[in-house]
């Protein structure tokens, strides 16, 4: 039974010919990919790994570090459990392997993602808002490096779990098994979805219906039960903490802060050249048109949310700025910003 807290309005099922039309559209945008190589990490995680030179066994495949099997050197212990992404890259092996199997499968999940975006979107927002958000996350070119790059299908795969988490504990009749298995494979997949509980709490706050606390307490408890199990499986099976930021990192980040927000800016509006990545170190040296335009046009839109935006221009600007947390960690442990991390954000 729902109590009288309940927090979001019956969804509206989208019209499955327009959900065709725009799995066609996205799979035209990016289905180029099959004919790409492998690239970048993908190479040593990939095709230089031992993981996959021996038969399938269940521990040491997927209950160690992402990078052991890697022959990276002292990097191979990289912190970084994710036994869903390498679930995922045995799935290529037993389609029989090689870069086209992986890309369609990457491209496949970004398909999944994309759908449940749009289901989140209806929950939360209506249809105009869902079809607005899934349309822009499903095709935006900064969505790129994700779709494209086989390393970072975790990406996809915490994205598209974590949406369906929070669409089984946002609606009106919440389904607690699915939020408590969706949470568990999207924390299985990426660890950036550790915050997920107060993205969920966010929108059900949002809502505008009366708040009973009980009930927003009934719709975490999955979520937080399914970070838990993940917790526990890490600590069960030894695999030791990412290397974390350093103070070295840290201030690089806050020196970086003017011309990141210029980079967001501009990557939102106007993306291209596309880019594997960009060190923090060098960012401020792209062209100073760029970074100023950029920082600009973010300014005004952030200004725009604070003085007449809508509630859905409230919760996307929440939603982006939870998911872009995450990335303020790896950014002072790896001096590294990417493309991809904007892929959840996105929405």
């Amino acid at each position: 039974m729902v109590g009288k807290g309940t927090a979001v309005p019956p969804p509206t099922d989208p019209d499955r010919r327009l959900v065709v039309l725009l799995l066609l559209v996205v799979a035209g945008t990016f289905g180029r990919a099959v004919m790409n190589g492998y690239v970048w990490d993908d190479v040593p995680l990939i095709v230089q790994s031992s993981l996959f030179e021996a038969p399938f066994d269940f521990r040491t495949s997927l209950f160690a570090d992402l990078w052991a099997g890697a022959d990276i050197g002292d990097e191979a212990a990289s912190g970084y459990f994710r036994p869903l992404m390498v679930a995922s890259l045995w799935v290529d092996q037993a389609l029989g392997g090689g870069p086209a199997v992986a890309h369609a499968h990457s491209v496949l999940w970004h398909l999944v993602a994309v759908v449940a975006a749009l289901r989140l979107g209806s929950v939360v927002g209506g249809p105009v808002v869902a079809w607005m958000g899934a349309l822009v996350f499903a095709i935006h070119p900064v969505q790129a490096e994700a779709v494209y790059w086989v390393a970072a299908r975790n990406d996809l795969m915490a994205a598209t779990f974590a949406l369906v988490a929070a669409t089984a504990s946002l609606g009106p009749r919440p389904r607690p098994w699915l939020a408590g298995v969706a949470t568990l494979l999207a924390a299985g997949s990426k660890e950036s979805v550790f915050l997920l509980p107060l993205a969920v709490s966010m929108l059900w706050a949002a809502s505008g219906t009366k708040r009973d606390l009980r009930d927003l307490a009934r719709r975490l408890v999955p979520l937080a039960v399914g970070l838990g199990v993940m917790v526990a499986l890490r600590l069960g099976v030894g695999v030791e903490g990412a290397r974390g930021p350093t103070a070295e990192g840290m201030l690089l980040v806050g020196r970086s802060l003017p011309a990141l927000f210029g980079w967001l800016g501009a990557k939102l509006a106007l993306p291209w050249p596309l880019s594997t990545g960009y060190a923090l170190e060098y960012l401020d040296r792209l062209p100073s048109a760029q970074l100023v335009g950029g920082a600009l046009g973010l300014a005004s839109g952030l200004v725009w949310i604070g003085l007449r935006g809508p509630k859905p221009a409230w919760i996307g600007l929440g939603w982006a700025v939870l998911f872009l947390l995450p990335t303020a960690y790896a950014l002072a442990t790896t001096g590294w910003m990417g493309e991809r991390y904007l892929y959840m954000s996105m929405l």
